[in-house]
């Protein structure tokens, strides 16, 4: 008996020391963070170098090679050279920062038991677990590709337990660029090219891998902004090429000369020309002519022409409209940034990448700390934009305009509809204070009235004898 207890003692002692294994997420099998171990340590992203001369015709190559192969590759690498454009870069920045500049807070989850749902959101938030676990740069980098290549691939690195956050386990999301990635048409699954020289599937939502495919998981590239932003951009590099020739050759314009037959003179003319910013004055022989060529259109009107429908595009198409990115004097910035993107585009944002960061994050996170992936909690970006102050102000001031001439009409209005309507906060309603000259006046009619009636009362009254 006791032999039996002993073994079952020691049995229990060796099962509690080993690492917790949670529930498994459909498709992926439950262990200890995949960012433990050689495999891990192995398998990072390769460097590169990226130059390619691009074309209109390579351009229109780039849908058909990527739905044939799968790889990201041509996709990925015209969207990192449309974002050397800096009006392309600053939309973008504007799209990520319209949502990850929101105000964010953290919606506890309905599902577990209710002490772990607590502490799992106060260690998102007031712990700040969640910043550690998705920096701002790097979710940022993961939206814009995202958006850009219609999906954005990002890693869990070094899972470990870290003192400054009272011992839990976190890792620190580290994103990768979407050029060593391919789609497998039979295994439906992504697959990435590491420093391994291998390929190593990817399964979005295992404790390692991120995946975030803002348009859809079916064909994604597809919907991804590369394929009308690469057009625009390639005319605006050939509208910048163009303008700096004509620049070069319009500043430095040509001297034609006339009148001199001898080849030899008009040789030596034409290098004394040559130096003739050196040396400005210059002594014509008798009969010869010297012309300045200079263009006489305003050709070079086409060029800008040019930069600005591609700036204009960039910002249609990022941010929801034609917005100017340039902020003037009378703009202020702090507002004004928060609704340059368009507002559906900014929900939609806010509503994908918190589905995203509670499905593939948080959820290990959760599991592996709180013994229950369902008490993970929600991002939340408040993204609605703040209100108008002055444009309340405005409205409140032109009703009480209104309702004073209904006053002065005899039109009764129904104020607390009114105040309904435009969230007016009234308390009460106070009667108007007769004006003192309406009144002086009044007393004035009455007093004749007062004194007849005094004289007749006292006729009435019976002498005395």
């Amino acid at each position: 008996m006791l032999a039996t207890i002993g073994r079952a003692a020691r049995a229990f002692s060796a099962w509690a020391k080993k690492p917790f294994v949670g529930a498994a997420v459909p498709g992926t099998q439950a262990g200890p963070p995949p960012s433990h171990g050689p495999a891990a340590a192995s398998s990072r992203e390769p460097h590169f170098r990226s130059y390619t001369e691009w074309t209109p015709q390579l351009i229109r190559s780039v849908l058909p090679r990527v739905d044939g192969g799968g790889e990201l590759r041509w996709a990925a690498d015209l969207f990192d050279a449309v974002l050397g454009d800096d009006r392309a870069k600053s939309v973008f920045e504007t799209r990520t920062g319209g949502l990850l500049g929101s105000p964010l807070e953290f919606e506890e989850s309905t599902a577990g038991h209710r002490t772990k749902r607590k502490q799992a959101l106060k260690a998102l938030e007031a712990q700040e677990d969640w910043w550690f676990l998705c920096p701002e740069d790097e979710l940022s980098r993961l939206v814009t590709w995202g958006l850009g290549v219609g999906a954005g691939f990002a890693t869990l690195e070094n899972w470990h337990e870290n003192k400054d956050h009272g011992g839990r386990l976190v890792a620190t999301l580290k994103v990768w660029h979407p050029r060593w990635f391919k789609w497998d048409h039979e295994q439906q699954s992504w697959f990435a090219w590491t420093t391994a020289n291998q390929w190593e599937k990817v399964t979005p939502g295992d404790g390692r891998w991120v995946v975030y495919t803002p348009y859809g998981k079916s064909r994604p590239w597809a919907y991804g902004l590369w394929r009308g932003l690469s057009v625009l951009w390639l005319l605006k590099v050939y509208a910048l090429r163009d303008i700096g020739l004509f620049s070069e050759l319009h500043g430095t314009p040509a001297w034609v000369l006339t009148g001199e037959p001898d080849f030899k003179k008009r040789k030596a003319l034409a290098d004394l020309f040559l130096d003739l910013a050196r040396n400005p004055a210059v002594a014509l022989p008798p009969n010869v002519k010297a012309e300045l060529l200079e263009a006489k259109a305003d050709t070079w009107e086409v060029f800008t022409a040019q930069v600005e429908l591609a700036n204009r595009g960039f910002a249609v198409a990022v941010v929801g409209g034609n917005l100017a990115v340039e902020v003037d004097g009378n703009q202020q910035t702090g507002a004004t940034a928060q609704t340059l993107v368009r507002i559906d585009y900014k929900k939609r944002d806010a509503a994908s990448v918190s589905t995203m960061a509670h499905d593939q994050v948080l959820y290990w996170w959760a599991e592996w700390n709180f013994g229950d992936a369902r008490v993970a909690g929600w991002p939340i970006w408040n993204v609605e934009p703040p209100e108008d102050t002055a444009a309340v102000a405005k409205t409140w001031f032109t009703i009480g305009q209104a309702l004073e001439k209904f006053t002065k009409a005899g039109i009764v209005v129904d104020l607390k509809a009114t105040a309904e309507r435009f969230a007016i906060p009234i308390v009460g309603v106070k009667q108007p204070e007769p004006d003192e000259k309406t009144s002086d006046e009044d007393g004035d009619k009455a007093a004749p009235d007062d004194e007849d009636e005094k004289t007749g009362a006292e006729e009435l009254e019976p002498k005395e004898d």
